[in-house]
């Protein structure tokens, strides 16, 4: 899965995300795909690793616009690699 596959189509007036389960399922397989850990995005994010956590599983708000720092995060851990 590439950082582009995500995207940040569906979101509420408010700018969070419709459905966070399935962005958060998303967020999670493009990490893994890319090979990186959770401490990793954390740390590129500078969020706690139980909010990285929680995005994952769906159960934190997300926003469109953290969605987006997140795929470029991974896009820029990807390259260093």
């Amino acid at each position: 899965m590439k950082p582009d596959n995500i995207k940040c189509s569906k979101c509420l007036g408010s700018g969070l995300v419709s459905n966070p389960a399935t962005i958060g399922r998303r967020l999670k397989k493009l990490r893994i795909a890319a090979g990186l850990s959770l401490t990793a995005v954390k740390t590129a994010l500078r969020v706690s690793h139980g909010y990285v956590s929680l995005m994952e599983s769906g159960k934190a708000t997300i926003t469109t616009a953290r969605v987006r720092q997140y795929r470029d995060a991974i896009a820029k851990l990807s390259k260093s690699k």
